[in-house]
């Protein structure tokens, strides 16, 4: 998800594709175990093709020290909270980024995965 951005700031300023406009920046919360490691929950702001109401309020598997930030609303499809909401799934014309390891989602990650491959 972080390569759609305009910026990333890891290791040294990187540009990014450019694709969905935003930074891409390390968590700043000293209370927050960094990474974000573990299983949170989605939470849906619009209904898509793919990522679908059946997808609203499921657990996905988070591995991330970075977030999207300074991000339209529109082009942030869903949202997690740890310390701080930031988006955990974003979305510009057909192309779509997640912040979690869908294949190591169980079943609703691969329910994403088949989502995506039948209706992209």
């Amino acid at each position: 998800m972080q390569i759609l951005s305009d910026w990333g700031y890891e290791d040294k300023t990187t540009r990014g594709l450019g694709i969905i406009s935003g930074d891409i920046k390390k968590f700043r919360n000293k209370k927050l175990i960094i990474p974000h490691m573990g299983w949170n929950t989605i939470n849906l702001n619009n209904d898509d093709t793919i990522i679908t109401n059946s997808f609203d309020m499921k657990d996905f598997y988070f591995v991330h020290s970075y977030i999207f930030q300074n991000i339209k609303k529109s082009d942030v499809l869903a949202f997690t909270l740890y310390g701080q909401k930031f988006p955990s799934i974003v979305k510009k014309g057909n192309i779509y980024g997640v912040q979690f390891h869908p294949e190591k989602s169980h079943k609703d990650g691969l329910n994403l995965i088949k989502n995506y491959i039948l209706n992209s």
